[in-house]
Order: C-alpha cells, then sequence, then structure tokens
C-alpha cells in the first residue's frame, strides 16, 4: 500500500539497497504452472483446426512423464494457425505442491537442456512477466485458422508432482545483473555495444 506503483521498478528480487522489499514476490510459489511451448515441430498428420486435443497430447508426451496422466486446461498462443507446422501452445497444470518461481526455472531449464531443445519457454516462469491469455485480434477480413483455441483435457489425475532433482541449482536466478543497488546494464549488453561502436569516432552508430 505504499508503493507508489508508476515509480518503482517492478522487482522480482530485493537485492536493491534501497528498497529491500521486493514489488513483486512469491516465495512460496504459485499452485498451478503454465509451460509455453513455441518451438515443437507439429507432425504432417495433424490438423489443430480438426482435432486439437491430438496436437495438445502430442506436445504432452514431450514433457517429463508426471504430465503424461493429468488434466490440464490448453491454449493456443495467438500466433499459432499462422505458421504451419510448428506446435505454440499454452499449457496450464495443477501442481501437487507450490514451488518457487527460481525453482520452476531451473527445473524447466534443466529439461531443455537434458532434451537438447528449448522445448519450455523459462521466462513465463518469473513472477514479473504476464500471461497472456486472450484470444488473438484479427484486422478485417482475416479468418482465424483455428475455430477453436482453448479447452480442458481430462486425464485421471488432477494435480502434478513435479520431480525436482536436488542438482537443480544450475542457474543463480537470484544473483542480480550488474551492481548491487543500482541500475546497471548487464556485461553482455556492454560487450554488445562495443560490437556496434559509436558515432563520434565514425566505426559505427549508438
Amino acid at each position: 500500500p505504499d508503493v507508489d506503483p508508476n515509480g518503482v521498478r517492478r522487482r522480482s528480487n530485493d537485492y536493491a539497497q534501497e528498497n529491500p522489499a521486493p514489488f513483486l514476490a512469491r516465495p512460496s510459489g504459485a499452485p498451478w504452472i503454465m509451460l509455453d511451448i513455441d518451438n515443437l515441430p507439429m507432425p504432417e498428420r495433424m490438423d489443430p483446426a480438426r482435432d486439437p486435443e491430438e496436437v495438445v497430447r502430442h506436445a504432452i508426451e514431450h514433457l517429463p512423464p508426471e504430465f503424461y496422466d493429468a488434466t490440464c486446461f490448453w491454449q493456443f498462443s495467438s500466433s499459432a494457425g499462422f505458421k504451419p507446422g510448428m506446435i505454440k501452445l499454452h499449457i496450464f497444470f495443477w501442481l501437487a505442491s507450490p514451488h518457487p518461481d527460481a525453482v520452476l526455472r531451473s527445473w524447466a531449464a534443466s529439461f531443455n537442456k537434458r532434451i537438447g531443445m528449448k522445448l519450455i519457454d523459462t521466462a513465463l516462469l518469473n513472477p514479473v512477466q504476464l500471461h497472456y491469455v486472450a484470444r488473438p485480434v484479427l484486422g478485417p477480413g482475416v479468418v482465424d485458422p483455428l475455430p477453436r483455441r482453448s479447452g480442458f483435457l481430462f486425464s485421471p489425475k488432477d494435480e502434478v508432482s513435479l520431480v525436482i532433482s536436488s542438482n537443480n541449482t544450475e542457474f543463480d536466478w537470484q544473483r542480480p545483473i550488474g551492481g548491487i543497488g543500482k541500475l546497471q546494464t548487464s556485461a553482455s549488453f556492454d560487450l554488445y555495444l562495443s560490437k556496434i561502436g559509436n558515432h563520434e569516432g565514425g566505426d559505427g552508430f549508438h
């Protein structure tokens, strides 16, 4: 109640010395998870307009086994159907127990690394990242190629018991980028900026 939402950095961590309380925080996590799948090729025999549940089941088969027989709510991304051959899908699962966001991000990153592709977008497993669930806004005369974009897929289990490995600490998600208590750019940003150059020397642009 004491925070001005128009004049604060929306942080999910508490490393800033001038304001130790994070603006957005879910230390105990949420009892649900949304998996954003964008890079999964769609078999030619599948048609999301004809049988969207078949596409959803195919996507779930690429997740860890604990998701196979769990009920979910699914929704095709707004760009789904406009780019043939790719599955672009959001899948919501209820969890048997909540996990902190940092643990979920590390779990997803480890899973992606294990299968050798970025199947799950880890950016969505962050309290500051919005989850868009609206239907696409189409221009005049544009017909949505997917007549049904969302629904429930009912399975024997109502919850997913995530298998969280004790070594899911490959990434230190709580480590601040830059300095402590200051708004600084990351080292990678400065590196790319140096490659561009600057307009004063005539060797590039800023």
